[in-house]
């Protein structure tokens, strides 16, 4: 469904009241507050066509985390950790550059995913409760009967969403399966093993209710595969290996229909971008348009961004993952190096295929170049218009340098460069994944202005099947892992994996060239108990702690619990996490 940013009214009001860690630090006026009228689970919603409402609700905060994050959604997806740092600056004080100063109780970030989680969590208890208050019978359901049955998976899907983030940051946490609708006191941690009870609840819940992909009401609306392909990586964090697998293959080989996508498709066939000079199925698959096509058979949930109705999101794909290269300055000769900042400059085709880009995550060495070696010019995902490299010297108005590669190191002389932006900021390879080269819908002088209007995948086949590869090298299984793992490098062209070679990091490595600028990975390697490991070991910020791992600790796996959470729970004990007391 095209859900835009508007408030849902009644959706929400109770929940403005209802989030934990959100009272005021005034005790005293928090107990003489008297609400002259409030919402409650019994009055919030009197039809289905309200209770559909609070469920569109949820879709439109999810959608705010996936798109309009901006650099909180970095963060989830990577920024900080093995994949990226702040190219912007490097040296910055928040955005995950040095953990051991900024992860800490009384941090912003630290409270932030908290309070996101319990707030979606919250909404999601709102429609649950409301609904299970009515029987199928009831008044309420009288045109659909099914309906509340749809409706109420779709609640618990998003529990689940809420409560798998909460669970894998900060281990044991607050079960809160009630709507929360005034100040509380009390709260204690539930052990992980009780958390992960509901997420199993709920999404066998959801596998069983929800519509069959296809069927669902509108695009973006929740289907029983990505219940499944949610419920294969609850299992997979509990080290339930046969059960992750049934999960992970329901999705792959039953009757819903996903298959990779093997040939190229879509609304911009035939219209590839000159300056990227080609495309292939995997291009195809991040092209405008096309992550709704109905030939795409590889999308399991697809978050919806709408840029033609009132309160429409965005997406700021080129602002969170390409270099701002228009920033770079003169070439050798004094002369504008890049002009494509200018939409009246001659050559202006970087600016058309690039937009505006912030450099919010600049990649690794890693993520950049490693990881490609042993395919570098078969692996498709590694083509031009895959990861664009060859950046050059664009200004006509400079004939000693124009159209000749950026080259930093030969081109200047020593001191004419501010070596930390050449490649930290200004130039670095550019997913194109995230980019909508040529097609921008605001802020047409600057192309977008770095916002693009691209849904966005949040489950996408090939991870199902990197999932399953998970679970059967977790069972031992190494040669139906890697079966798995080349069903996705079959498509990319790539060699195939031995399955003497498959390991935990072999399939952290294919998920960065698969799923970089998609995936949540820093819930992949927290709930693996890798992110200190894997930021250790590439990280390469070259201003955070002597250039490695960004002073990343072990304890780090962990989020500490909110200060302000601990602090305000007088009635209850809140435990600190180990290594933040």
């Amino acid at each position: 469904m095209k859900i835009s940013n508007i408030t849902i009214g009644r959706t929400f009001t109770l929940l403005l009241l209802a989030t934990i860690g959100l009272w005021s630090c005034d005790e005293d006026k928090i107990l003489k507050e008297t609400p002259l009228d409030f919402y409650s689970t019994a009055n919030l919603y009197s039809n289905a066509t309200e209770v559909e409402q609070g469920v569109i609700g949820l879709h439109a905060s999810i959608n705010n985390i996936y798109t309009n994050g901006g650099q909180w959604t970095t963060m989830l997806k990577g920024k900080g950790t093995d994949l990226s740092y702040d190219g912007e600056n490097p040296a910055g004080s928040y955005w995950f550059t040095n953990w051991p100063v900024q992860i800490i109780p009384t941090d912003g970030k630290v409270k932030y995913f908290w309070e996101l989680c319990y707030r979606v969590i919250n909404r999601a208890n709102t429609v649950i409760v409301s609904i299970e208050a009515t029987e199928k019978s009831d008044q309420m359901w009288k045109n659909d009967p099914n309906q509340r049955e749809l409706l109420l998976a779709e609640g618990k899907f998003f529990r689940a969403w809420a409560y798998r983030i909460l669970v894998t940051m900060y281990g044991d946490v607050p079960l809160v399966t009630e709507p929360v609708a005034g100040p509380k006191t009390d709260f204690t941690r539930a052990p992980k093993t009780q958390i992960y009870e509901l997420l199993e609840a709920d999404l066998d819940f959801a596998t069983k209710n929800l519509p069959d992909p296809g069927q669902e009401a509108a695009p973006g609306r929740i289907t029983k595969g990505a219940a499944f392909h949610m419920l294969s990586e609850v299992y997979l964090a509990q080290e339930k290996w046969d059960q992750s697998i049934s999960a992970a293959s329901a999705v792959i080989d039953g009757s819903f229909g996903y298959a990779l996508m093997q040939e190229r498709f879509g609304t911009q066939l035939g219209k590839d971008d000159p300056l990227l000079g080609g495309g292939d199925v995997y291009y195809d698959l991040f092209r405008y348009g096309n992550q709704n096509d109905p030939a795409n058979t590889e999308d399991i949930w697809v978050v919806q961004i709408e840029p033609n109705i009132d309160g429409g999101g965005n997406h700021q794909g080129e602002r969170m993952w390409g270099p701002a290269y228009y920033r770079m300055g003169n070439d050798p000769d004094g002369k504008r190096a890049i002009v494509g900042d200018n939409p009246d400059a001659t050559a202006n085709i970087y600016l058309s295929t690039f937009s505006r880009p912030v450099a919010w995550n600049k990649p690794t060495n890693l993520v950049a170049y490693t990881i490609w070696q042993s395919d570098w010019d078969n692996d498709i995902r590694n083509a031009r218009h895959n990861i664009f490299r060859d950046w050059r010297y664009n200004n006509p108005d400079s004939p000693n340098w124009f159209d000749k590669p950026i080259d930093f190191v030969n081109d200047y002389a020593e001191g004419q460069r501010n070596v930390l932006r050449d490649t930290s900021q200004y130039i670095f390879p550019f997913y194109m994944k995230a980019a909508s080269p040529g097609i921008h819908f605001k802020d047409p002088n600057r192309s977008g202005g770095g916002s693009n209007h691209l849904d966005v995948y949040a489950m996408r086949l090939s991870e199902t099947y990197l999932l399953r590869a998970e679970a059967y090298l977790g069972k031992g299984n190494k040669d139906l892992a890697a079966a798995d793992i080349n069903e996705v490098r079959n498509r990319a062209k790539a060699s195939p994996v031995a399955a003497a070679d498959v390991n935990i990091d072999y399939i952290l490595d294919e998920r960065i060239r698969e799923l970089y600028t998609e995936e949540l990975r820093l819930i992949t390697l927290m709930r693996l108990g890798l992110l200190y490991d894997r930021t250790n070991r590439f990280n390469d910020n070259p201003v955070a702690n002597g250039g490695k791992g960004a002073g990343i600790q072990p304890h780090h796996n962990l989020f500490p619990i909110p200060q302000s959470e601990i602090d305000l729970n007088t009635d209850g004990t809140l435990e600190q996490n180990p290594g933040y007391n």
